[in-house]
Order: structure tokens, then sequence, then C-alpha cells
């Protein structure tokens, strides 16, 4: 068993989202048979929608990076990685909305529609903020581990054991929000479907374009792959996102 679905096994209380990704783990690594003909036992995997749990599909990233047993973060422990970036796209649609332009109250088929978009959209944000976190907490612990080191050498005292490694990270997020008006709303209220029509596709190509062209953290990124000196090295001036 992976030291991290061990790990999360005893977190119950000081991590419950650890705990129920390892009990997750733990039931697919360990299922209950049953006799062959029991119709209870447990026989078949069903895979839905991803959209049901991470609708950008970023979260898978962000455990890889936290894990031991990811397929990031082992690489970042052994120097593999000097400059790490995530471009999240977040293609998701709002169209108008004709529930506030009728007297009538919303049915079940409404409620059950709303409930499956709001929870998808509500666990994006979330996810793109935690992204966010995640990225200025390792450069925040890098940046105080290096400066607490430089401050005990002068006094001759032990310095405090690094990161395994130093990396440089970049998160750029991008969606239809950072479009100007009216383009904004004609791609936010194109359908998620995959019969859109040759200008719909030549439309949003060109957006994507403009947003990276307007993405000041992709913009940085671009500028510091062109100046440092060595990978992972950032250039001058503050170390901020991107540099």
């Amino acid at each position: 068993m992976p030291d991290d679905v061990t790990d999360g096994l005893e977190e119950r209380e000081l991590n419950p989202g650890r705990y129920y990704w390892a009990r997750q783990h733990l039931d697919l690594m360990n299922p209950r048979p049953k006799g062959a003909d029991d119709p209870a036992a447990e026989k078949w995997v069903h895979l839905l929608d991803g959209g049901l749990s991470d609708n950008i599909g970023l979260r898978s990233i962000l455990r890889a990076y936290d894990r031991t047993s990811g397929f990031v973060r082992p690489r970042i422990s052994a120097g593999h990685i000097k400059r790490f970036v995530v471009i999240a796209i977040n293609g998701r649609t709002d169209p108008p909305e004709p529930l506030s332009r009728r007297e009538r109250s919303p049915g079940l088929v409404d409620v059950f529609l709303k409930t499956a978009t709001v929870s998808m959209e509500t666990v994006s944000f979330d996810t793109i903020e935690q992204a966010l976190r995640r990225q200025t907490e390792r450069e925040q612990a890098q940046t105080d581990i290096r400066k607490c080191n430089e401050a005990l050498a002068r006094c001759g005292a032990s310095v405090m054991p690094e990161l395994a490694q130093e990396i440089r990270t970049c998160f750029v997020h991008i969606d239809f929000e950072g479009l100007p008006s009216p383009l904004r709303e004609e791609l936010l209220n194109y359908p998620t479907t995959f019969s859109l029509e040759p200008e719909q596709l030549k439309r949003l190509g060109e957006a994507a374009r403009t947003l990276l062209d307007t993405s000041e953290s992709f913009q940085r990124l671009l500028r510091a792959l062109r100046g440092e000196p060595r990978m992972g090295e950032g250039i001058g001036g503050p170390k901020e996102n991107c540099s």
C-alpha cells in the first residue's frame, strides 16, 4: 500500500480531505469480493463525466504536486523539475439566466440542472484558489528558509534543513472573463458541445491567443524564460509569480 494512503488513513480528524482520499483509494485497492453469483459482489468500476468532481481537471495535478506518490512530487525532490508551470484553462459557460425573467418558481428540472452547474463552478473556483495558494506557499517557504539560514550562518549557528529542491513556480489561469465585452458575453453563451460551428471554433482560437497575450503571468513567464541564465533561476527583481 502506498505510504500516502497509509498516512492518510490515520488523519481522519487532522486532515479529513486526505483521509477520504485515502479511503477511496483503499476501496479500489481492496474490493470486498463475495461469491461469484452474489449480486452484492463488487466486480465493476463505472466511470462518469469528470466534471462531476473536477470540471477543469486541476485537482489531480495538485494531488500529484502534494503527495509523494504523485508523478510531480518525486520529480521535484529528485531535482528533475526546475520550473513548474501550470496553465489552467477554464472554458466554463454562463448563458443568460431565464429564471429571473418569469414569475413562476423553478421546477425540478431547473433545480436539478442548477444544482449540477453551480456545484461544478464552485469546485472549479475553489480549485483555482488552492493552486494559487500552493504557488505562494512554496515560494514563501523557500524564501523564509533561505533568509533564516543566511542569518544563522552569520551567527555561526546550525542552519535549518532546506526544501528538497528549490523550484520556480508559475500558475496561469485564463477564462472568458478576461475578454472585453461584447466578445466575453458571446463566448460565455457558447454551448458545451462537440458540434460547434467553424466560425465559433475560429472565434475560440482567436480568444485563446488574446487571453495569453494579455495574461500578466504568462507574459512574465515568457520574459523570464528569455532572460534567465539557467532554467529555474529566474530573473532579477522581486521573485513574484512566473518571474
